[in-house]
């Protein structure tokens, strides 16, 4: 059975689909809070969560024309399989590495 959608998330990402900046803020106000917990409890790591949900975003916003406002955001996200990409491709690169490495610095010398 396929994903309700709500009238109001179908008109907001047809806004989105025409460039409509608003629109687009709307969903990141509607999805950001989840999309960051579930991030989070992935990496651990604020800083890294938020760099991911931010990079997120930009890729959402890049394929934006893709949208099918019939269809619900998350199916959009799923289907693009946008995280797996942002989060693989910044694993492999130094950027996530030093980040994680200084925090672990700063919570050893913590304890």
């Amino acid at each position: 059975m396929p994903a309700q959608i709500n009238p109001e998330e179908s008109e907001l990402l047809y806004l989105v689909q025409s460039d409509d900046e608003s629109a687009f803020r709307t969903i990141y106000i509607m999805y950001s809070p989840r999309l960051y917990k579930n991030i989070l409890r992935f990496v651990r790591i604020e800083e890294v969560a938020q760099d991911l949900l931010h990079d997120l975003f930009i890729k959402v916003w890049d394929k934006r024309h893709t949208i099918d406002p019939q269809k619900p955001f998350k199916a959009f996200i799923r289907l693009q399989k946008t995280w797996y990409t942002i989060f693989s491709g910044k694993l492999r690169g130094k950027e996530i590495l030093k980040t994680c490495f200084s925090h672990n610095i700063i919570l050893f010398n913590r304890l």
